[in-house]
C-alpha cells in the first residue's frame, strides 16, 4: 500500500500544472445549478465469436451534475438495464 501512495505523491510533486476534465461533457454547470442528461445503450443482436451465441442489451442512465463552484462539480450516474446472453444451444 505504501508504494502506490508514494508513487502518487511523487507524480503530483513533479506535476506543475494539471487540469481537471468534467465527466459528462466539456462544460461544468454554473455554481449552485444542476445539469441533467439521459443516456441509452441498446444492442439488439450481437453475434459473438467462437460459437458463444448472441448478446442483447438495453441500458438506461440518468446523469446529474451539480456545480459546487464554477470550477468544481459533483457528478452522479445511475441506471437500470437488462443484458442477456443466449448460448448457441439456446438460439
Amino acid at each position: 500500500m505504501k508504494k502506490p501512495v508514494l508513487s502518487l505523491f511523487f507524480i503530483l510533486y513533479l506535476t506543475t500544472v494539471s487540469f481537471a476534465a468534467p465527466c459528462y461533457g466539456p462544460r461544468l454547470p454554473e455554481k449552485n445549478k444542476i445539469a441533467m442528461g439521459l443516456q441509452n445503450y441498446t444492442v439488439m443482436k450481437r453475434y459473438l465469436k467462437d460459437n458463444y451465441g448472441k448478446l442483447k442489451s438495453m441500458q438506461e442512465f440518468l446523469l446529474l451534475s451539480y456545480g459546487v463552484f464554477d470550477w468544481l462539480s459533483i457528478d452522479l450516474k445511475g441506471g437500470i438495464g437488462n443484458i442477456k446472453q443466449h448460448p448457441v444451444d439456446a438460439c
